[in-house]
């Protein structure tokens, strides 16, 4: 990402409001796919539990309109999202034009 520090700034808060949910819903500093995941819930279902989790106690697991809202204004400030990459084996910054892409794929791989 470029070094503006209001935009840096925007996406750690990001990452750190991805990271806090998936640790509220899966016990995980960062769940295989959260951020399909939650871009998937802000963008439809709020749902997570039932959806990505055999574990039927997670069936309450949901992105609060609060946090789908700071996570669209988040995400328009930056003009981007986060994703883990596993060559880096870390997250990283990419565009919304490249997230569209990753998402699509992800959703025709997962079935969606």
């Amino acid at each position: 990402m470029q070094a503006n520090s209001n935009k840096q700034e925007a996406f750690n808060a990001l990452e750190n409001l991805i990271h806090q949910i998936s640790e509220n819903c899966f016990v995980a500093a960062w769940y295989v796919d959260i951020e399909f995941i939650v871009w998937h819930a802000i963008h439809g279902d709020r749902s997570l539990g039932n959806e990505m989790h055999e574990d039927k106690s997670l069936g309450d697991a949901y992105v609060s309109e609060g946090e789908a809202d700071q996570l669209l204004q988040l995400s328009r400030k930056i003009d981007g999202w986060t994703y883990w990459d596993d060559s880096i084996q870390g997250t990283r910054y990419v565009s919304l034009s490249e997230w569209r892409r990753l998402y699509v794929d992800w959703l025709a791989d997962t079935g969606r």
